[in-house]
């Protein structure tokens, strides 16, 4: 979770955005038994930015193949530049 989470942060930065612009963010997770390891390291992420929690939808139960625990897709503005 925290490699997709730093990944995401990445390119946002590329597009001119950053994490407290997510508006809304999707989760899938290949294993229920990981949601509160998800839940946590999710938590921790915005909260060491400073950022909100963004609201989020959970899609448990998809494969990926075994490498891959979680992934995630999120909608963010762009910084507005004055």
């Amino acid at each position: 979770m925290q490699e997709a989470l730093r990944r995401l942060e990445s390119v946002l930065q590329v597009a001119g955005s950053d994490v407290s612009l997510i508006q809304r963010a999707t989760v899938y997770v290949t294993d229920p038994a990981n949601l509160a390891t998800m839940n946590r390291l999710y938590r921790a992420f915005f909260e060491e930015r400073g950022a909100a929690l963004p609201a989020r939808s959970l899609v448990p139960g998809l494969n990926f193949g075994n490498a891959i625990a979680f992934e995630i897709d999120a909608i963010a503005m762009l910084a507005v530049c004055e």
